[in-house]
């Protein structure tokens, strides 16, 4: 699938303001709306457009506290790490989950709604996956900036294979 300056001017407003009709993205990218229509259609189905989301204030939704954890476990088997990352993925406090290539195997984004909500989560759940060596958290003080959208200026030309094998071309 090519991806050209249209298809990247649709991915940049809808990653910032994913809520609009066809008609208003249209007009936004200079495309009558069933062109733009097809074109979306074809960055979901190649899974360039992965889903759409709200975005929620964490205060309005009662979680004012924020967390980064750090965690290692005992073995460094793939069935030690399949355990933990299969837990964590349950997790509705757990927003992110990055595995490490430093001296912390995982490093998790978690929320809360407040100190003894956190705890509570930490030693009760998180502390309780057998196979953690060692953890430490950090408290978030401020944020600074939260965002999902991606940059778009090294966008590849041409998608991955799925994307050609869903039959999916787009044509400027």
């Amino acid at each position: 699938m090519e991806i050209d300056s249209t298809d990247r001017l649709i991915l940049e407003i809808l990653q910032n303001t994913g809520r609009m009709t066809n008609r208003e993205l249209a007009k936004k990218v200079g495309l009558s709306p069933a062109p733009c229509w097809h074109r979306v259609k074809r960055l979901e189905q190649t899974g360039m457009i992965n889903h759409y989301v709200a975005v929620l204030d964490n205060k309005l939704a009662g979680q004012h506290f924020r967390a980064m954890v750090g965690v290692n476990l005992v073995s460094r088997s793939n069935a030690a790490r399949e355990d933990f990352e299969n837990r964590v993925a349950e997790m509705a406090n757990v927003l992110a989950c990055h595995q490490l290539s430093a001296d912390v195997e995982y490093h998790l984004f978690v929320t809360a709604a407040d100190q003894d909500a956190l705890d509570e989560f930490l030693e009760n759940t998180l502390l309780a996956i057998p196979g953690l060596s060692h953890a430490y958290t950090r408290i978030s003080l401020k944020e600074i900036k939260r965002s999902s959208a991606l940059p778009l200026d090294a966008i590849a030309e041409k998608l991955p294979a799925r994307a050609e094998a869903a039959g999916s071309r787009i044509k400027s």
